[in-house]
């Protein structure tokens, strides 16, 4: 019987969470007129695009290095860590592989990519989204993985991390392709449709999010309370222009977004 009642708060629990990430990546915060778009409605103020519209560069699949380069070296990304945390863990320890200084410079990954697996062994994993934080030592990813490098002027890059790992990846599921295993194209991920809020919207709304994540319902929803409290009050929330430090608060915790 406990066990069933604790199920039950879980799944509860679950479903507010997709409830309040929809509403915010689709709605925003305090927006009274909408419009139709081909996401659905979306806040007058905002922009329905495509998710190849605020890449800075091309999507770029990570490096193929034979078994023998394994072992020493820079640290690598593997398809593994990306399934651990919604923020990769780059003090964890990894693979190590030797590259020349050529690769080492096309494949490093820098702070705010976005790093996508490109293919799994179940359908639901194709697509899974992971945001690279601060990174003090050479990185770089292998050739499983897809990085997104994003226009930081105009994409705060953990809202597009919530984004594609909600709204954006139910899209992706609808367009793995199935053979030995599912897999998604470049292709397919440029051409995703995606909202473009303000800005200084997507670092409140991701703030919220993160709040929720790691505290709990509660203490985002003051946070919420008081944005809508007062105009003035939204500055005191606005996270440091493009610092990923405080991002690092809850960043090995279990929790997930899916």
């Amino acid at each position: 019987m406990a066990i069933q009642k604790t199920d039950e708060i879980i799944a509860k629990t679950e479903r507010l969470k997709r409830g309040l990430m929809q509403t915010l990546l689709t709605k925003g915060i305090g927006h009274k007129e909408f419009k139709e778009t081909p996401i659905g409605k979306i806040p007058k103020t905002w922009q329905a695009i495509k998710f190849k519209d605020i890449l800075e560069l091309p999507l770029q699949s990570g490096i193929y290095k034979p078994r023998q380069f394994y072992g020493s070296g820079v640290k690598i990304v593997r398809m593994t860590e990306l399934f651990k945390n919604d923020i990769l863990d780059v003090e964890t320890n990894m693979r190590k592989v030797t590259v020349t200084p050529h690769e080492l410079n096309k494949y490093s990954l820098k702070d705010g990519d976005l790093l996508f697996a490109r293919r799994s062994l179940k359908v639901e994993g194709s697509g899974k989204c992971v945001l690279v934080p601060k990174v003090n030592e050479p990185i770089v990813f292998e050739s499983s993985i897809i990085r997104a490098s994003l226009k930081k002027e105009i994409a705060y890059p953990l809202f597009y991390l919530y984004y594609m790992n909600s709204l954006g990846h139910r899209q992706i599921v609808h367009m793995v392709r199935t053979v030995a295993v599912s897999g998604i194209s470049g292709r397919d991920l440029k051409n995703l449709n995606i909202p473009l809020p303000p800005i200084e919207e997507q670092k409140k709304i991701s703030l919220y999010l993160r709040i929720y994540i790691i505290c709990g319902f509660l203490p985002a929803k003051m946070f919420l309370l008081r944005i809508f409290k007062s105009a003035s009050s939204l500055k005191l929330f606005t996270p440091p222009k493009y610092s990923f430090r405080w991002l690092l608060l809850g960043a090995r915790t279990s929790h997930r977004m899916l």
